[in-house]
């Protein structure tokens, strides 16, 4: 998978014909403007946000074996497994947050040295904090 922006179409074949020797995938990512220039590949796709459904992705065929494709095709812009894990890490950041917000010191850090900043005369009066 390789990101070239300037590619030029003799660089894009002797890549597909390396891979080929390899019997290797190729992926070449280029900006959008490239989609009018012309490419070795047997397969080129356009990729972008659909206009009328932000979580889905519009794929547009550019080149490709058999006839033209001309409807783009809509597939989901996440997985609904990784939907699920995003959602699951935006809680627990979220608990994480609140937590911080709202416990001592000593329970936002798990692991190395405490220092506390406060001062309660009282509680050090009656031996329950050492000096340090």
């Amino acid at each position: 998978m390789a990101w070239l922006p300037q590619a030029r179409v003799d660089e894009l074949r002797r890549l597909q014909l390396a891979a080929a020797l390899h019997e290797s995938l190729l992926f070449v990512l280029r900006p959008a403007r490239a989609a009018a220039s012309t490419s070795p590949a047997r397969l080129r796709l356009h990729v972008t946000s659909s206009q009328d459904d932000r979580s889905q992705m519009e794929i547009r065929i550019i080149k490709r074996r058999g006839p033209t494709l001309v409807t783009p095709v809509q597939v989901p812009a996440m997985s609904e497994r990784m939907q699920a894990m995003l959602h699951a890490s935006r809680m627990r950041n979220a608990r994480r947050a609140t937590a911080r917000q709202h416990a001592p010191i000593e329970d936002v850090f798990e692991d190395g040295t405490i220092i506390r900043l406060d001062f309660d005369p009282e509680r050090r009066r009656h031996g329950a904090m050492a000096p340090a």
